[in-house]
């Protein structure tokens, strides 16, 4: 599963999370007009909606 900001081929920025083999996810932000990259790894689904809008959020 993958949540992109836009449909284009070289977004501005982008969240994407990936649900992981040995459960949980993994949520990574990158924002390239900031130079931003971090990543995370949550056990809820729930905490990967409120890492994703964190990102949103600030633009």
């Amino acid at each position: 599963m993958t949540s992109t900001a836009a449909d284009e081929d070289d977004p501005a920025w982008f969240t994407s999370v990936a649900v992981l083999d040995e459960g949980g996810y993994e949520v990574v932000r990158r924002d390239t007009t900031r130079r931003e990259h971090d990543g995370a790894t949550e056990t809820s689904i729930g905490q990967t909606a409120s890492v994703r809008s964190g990102a949103g959020g600030r633009r």
